[in-house]
């Protein structure tokens, strides 16, 4: 608590658990003082000022506080002028963000003439949030006092993370900041154009989106910056929403469901009896030990306008493999891609456009953002117009580059297996080398007579790697 101190800094700190607010600033007098850099969490209320004057929460944007999970609101100002509170990363608190007078939502009057809290500082209206290339433009208008400068403040608030009864009134995500001037009447419009951040990357992961609030940090134009009053949040404005890919899957049309059943329950999380097998962080890759896989399937985050020309499929023994039916699932957001032959012992790569013609949004034809993330789903850093190049598999065994396959002979057909063998380790340069028995790929049942696997298989002289079935003729 603060009373009657002035010029303290507060910086650093964790201030929860508290039955009242964790900072409580009171008493005339008590002025300049700042608080920075802190979390305020789990209290009554974050902030509470009252009867005090020209006090700084926040107040730019390397000083932002995280006030989260408060019982009340997030920053309330009971009495006082000149109070800055803005920019914090303010959200999941019961009550507003910021509460001007400690009575709910203050509407905005035409003249901003009332008086109260902060003068009761009108609040910006934010009208559209649009992508234009790979950045977001936030357009809106503020109508205040006339001359008073103006700084706006805008956020990314994901759905699901306010207080259901504050309209979205919190900023979870600070996107960033425009300043404007306010003409005789009061009134201004402003336009920023934010780049694409992690900020919103990480807001637009919410299942329902996410919402684009703001506030205003107001002062007579050449007045000093201890004189500025920060406003309540705006009502949030729906951000654009831009896909992503969400997973990748490979299946086979000869493929019994029986074995695709056995996929799923082998990785349910990322596999589907539908769609086949799925890749995640831990299997994106690496060799797929079946054959006759020719279809492709990739979810999408959002319902989106793709075709069978949006993905190239190419390898290193087929530059290009031919497609022959598309469809795409609107219910599972799912496109499917079923190839003209299946895939043979081959190194593929997936690049799915996301350019002019590509890949886009039914809803505000917002680009793909399909950036790679290190093998993590969803795709994605926060900027559209980004594709998805991805490769799938390792080098075919007759790859010479790679240590620890054997060469394939001229015209010599694999199988279509992938089985990986583990480079052989040189002990002596005389003595025989031996591929590590340990290595023996884990295959699933065999599938419609193909020989991905069995445990009736044998290992015939000379084969480092491929199983075969009984009765196949050695190599």
């Amino acid at each position: 608590m603060l009373n009657g101190a002035s010029g303290n800094t507060l910086s650093g700190l964790t201030l929860g658990q508290n039955a009242g607010s964790g900072v409580f600033i009171a008493g005339p007098g008590t002025e300049g003082n700042v608080i920075s850099r802190s979390i305020i969490t789990s209290n009554a209320a974050g902030v509470a000022i009252s009867s005090a004057d020209r006090n700084s929460v926040g107040d730019d944007p390397f000083s932002r506080n995280v006030i989260h999970h408060n019982r009340g609101d997030g920053i309330e100002v009971l009495s006082g002028r000149f109070n800055r509170l803005a920019p914090n990363d303010v959200y999941s608190n019961d009550g507003l963000a910021i509460d001007l007078g400690g009575d709910g939502t203050t509407p905005n009057d035409p003249v901003d003439a009332d008086t109260g809290a902060n003068d009761l500082q009108n609040q910006p209206v934010v009208t559209s949030a649009v992508w234009e290339g790979d950045r977001l433009k936030v357009s809106g208008a503020i109508r205040t006092r006339p001359n008073m400068a103006v700084r706006v403040d805008l956020y990314a608030d994901p759905r699901g993370g306010s207080d259901p009864g504050a309209d979205g009134e919190e900023g979870r995500y600070f996107l960033g900041s425009v300043e404007v001037t306010s003409g005789p009447d009061g009134s201004t419009d402003f336009a920023a154009s934010l780049p694409a951040s992690e900020s919103v990357f990480s807001a637009s992961l919410s299942p329902g989106g996410y919402l684009i609030t703001a506030t205003a940090t107001a002062r007579q134009a050449g007045a000093s910056a201890s004189e500025s009053e920060t406003s309540e949040f705006s009502p949030g404005v729906e951000g654009p929403v831009f896909a992503r890919v969400t997973g990748l899957l490979v299946n086979g049309s000869a493929w019994r469901p029986v074995f695709r059943e056995h996929l799923a329950a082998r990785q349910p999380q990322v596999s589907s009896a539908r769609y086949g097998f799925g890749f995640d962080s831990d299997t994106i890759g690496l060799p797929l030990p079946w054959v006759n896989i020719d279809e492709i399937s990739i979810r999408f985050s959002a319902d989106v306008r793709v075709e069978q020309d949006d993905l190239i499929v190419s390898g290193r023994r087929v530059p290009r493999y031919a497609v022959r039916s598309f469809r795409y699932d609107t219910d599972t957001l799912t496109a499917t891609w079923r190839m003209a032959r299946p895939f043979a012992y081959d190194r593929v790569t997936l690049v799915l456009d996301s350019g002019d013609d590509g890949v886009r949004t039914v809803r505000g034809n917002v680009p793909l953002d399909g950036e790679a993330r290190a093998g993590k789903w969803p795709s994605g850093d926060g900027i559209p117009h980004r594709g998805l190049p991805r490769r799938r598999g390792r080098r075919p065994a007759g790859d010479p580059g790679r240590p620890g396959h054997r060469p394939l002979a001229a015209g010599q057909d694999d199988g279509g297996h992938a089985e990986r063998i583990r480079p052989v380790q040189r002990v002596h340069r005389r003595q025989r080398q031996r591929p590590d028995r340990r290595c023996r790929p884990q295959l699933p049942p065999r599938v419609d007579g193909h020989p991905a696997a069995g445990r009736g298989g044998r290992r015939p002289r000379g084969n480092h790697g491929q199983v075969l079935p009984p009765g196949a003729a050695g190599v």
